[in-house]
């Protein structure tokens, strides 16, 4: 499993806080609407830690945006992350 370097994780929370405040909302609303604690919302955003990809699809859905504008990877990569995600989703 790729593991984020800090650089990396810095970039991804601040393209994670550019989008929710475009949308206009706190932390804790992003939060509330995902379904975590704004303390974790926080840590992302400042990168301090680096979230699960499977989030990636909660955000993008909260924040009405695309999985691919939280990372550089290609269509075809977020693609199998998403059956990935979807499988263990119906399995679990």
């Amino acid at each position: 499993m790729y593991e984020m370097n800090d650089e990396e994780r810095k970039s991804l929370g601040n393209k994670i806080k550019q989008l929710r405040k475009q949308k206009g909302l706190s932390q804790q609303q992003l939060a509330d609407m995902i379904g975590y604690k704004v303390g974790t919302i926080s840590k992302y955003e400042q990168g301090y830690r680096t979230p699960p990809f499977s989030i990636f699809f909660q955000l993008a859905k909260a924040l009405d945006c695309q999985v691919s504008e939280f990372t550089d990877l290609s269509i075809s990569e977020i693609n199998v992350f998403k059956k990935m995600h979807l499988t263990t989703l119906l399995n679990g």
